[in-house]
């Protein structure tokens, strides 16, 4: 599937209400190619990625993908200072 709003369009679908039951397990890609949008049962994948530094400067303002970090006051604008 191609998106230009990737954000948008995941934020459009349904979430999970009850019924989580975590698993340890190691899936191969294929398998996880093949679970389709409607699926009764999904996943959430924690994986480690390679990110070569080279990368950093140009993907700066857009990360590859999202990290849990404290954000430090001095990084926000005075707009969000005054909220």
């Amino acid at each position: 599937m191609e998106t230009n709003n990737q954000y948008g369009w995941a934020m459009s679908l349904l979430l999970p209400k009850s019924d989580f039951k975590w698993k340890r397990v190691m899936s191969t890609e294929d398998e996880i190619t093949k679970k389709t949008e409607n699926a009764k049962k999904g996943w959430i994948l924690e994986v480690n990625l390679e990110y070569p530094s080279e990368l950093y400067q140009d993907h700066n303002s857009y990360p590859l993908a999202l990290e849990k970090k404290i954000v430090k006051g001095e990084w926000l604008s005075d707009y969000q200072n005054d909220l």
